[in-house]
């Protein structure tokens, strides 16, 4: 499976300001399956972000997923070192804490062919040195930054899927009925599109989050590739495809059916 240390992702960052101006700045979306009885949820996740805290990693917030014993733990935006660091961290929580209380948890992307799916959501926008957004779109129109940002994110989007889906049951997940990408496109507010720009009221401070990633990918590896893919589309102005709107009827090269 391709994957880049944490310093390729710093010197990404460093070549995005340096080329660019631009300031590359990411939040996550972790989900998992954490098995809890009733009286189990509010201290274990309770003990879990004291760990984080302690790290100087704190969560946004933790939510209910979905799925029975499904849980979603939400980042906060930092820089994509940072961010890599704090999943890590998370992660590494988890399993622990699980392991202390003799509980079971799975970051699998569907550990349960019965249940939702889990994945890894990066979300991501450029600023520049005065951390005005970069990103801009309005009706028709958007900002060159945020074009060729999605152009270079889904050219490159096949050759890295063996990062976004590292082992052979992560494709598992795109059997998922909702809430998972559908095809290498790109929507507004569209959670069948690998990369959804969502509905923010505000036409200059947009953002894009990349679905693609299972909750079973290296988090490192995964911010490493988007912010490859990101540098290129900017060096080379890569036209994204028009807008999906909608659910795409099939997904990617996998025969997958409602």
């Amino acid at each position: 499976m391709p994957s880049w240390p944490s310093t390729t992702i710093e010197a990404l960052e460093s070549g995005l300001r340096r080329a660019f101006g631009a300031v590359p700045v990411m939040g996550a979306e972790l989900e998992c399956y954490v098995t809890l009885a009733p009286d189990q949820v509010e201290p274990f996740w309770r003990a879990v972000s004291l760990v984080m805290d302690a790290a100087g990693a704190p969560f946004e917030r933790i939510e209910k997923e979905r799925g029975t014993h499904q849980y979603e733990l939400i980042f906060p935006p930092v820089s994509p070192t940072q961010l890599a660091a704090n999943l890590a961290a998370a992660k590494q929580a988890v399993e622990d804490e699980a392991r202390t209380r003799g509980v079971s948890c799975s970051f699998a992307a569907r550990p349960f062919p019965d249940e939702p799916s889990s994945g890894l959501h990066i979300h991501v926008h450029l600023e520049n040195a005065a951390g005005e957004y970069l990103y801009h779109k309005l009706e028709d129109t958007m900002s060159g930054a945020l074009k060729y940002s999605l152009g270079g994110l889904l050219q490159g989007m096949a050759e890295d899927m063996a990062i976004f889906c590292p082992h052979p049951h992560s494709l598992a997940r795109f059997e998922d009925k909702d809430h998972v990408p559908r095809s290498f496109c790109w929507g507004v507010n569209n959670r069948y599109a690998a990369l959804r720009i969502p509905a923010e009221r505000d036409p200059y401070r947009k953002r894009i989050e990349h679905r693609m990633a299972g909750a079973d990918a290296d988090p490192e590896a995964v911010i490493a590739a988007i912010l490859r893919r990101l540098t290129e589309g900017l060096e080379q102005k890569l036209e994204p495809p028009p807008q999906e709107y909608g659910k795409p009827q099939s997904i990617f090269s996998l025969q997958i059916t409602d």
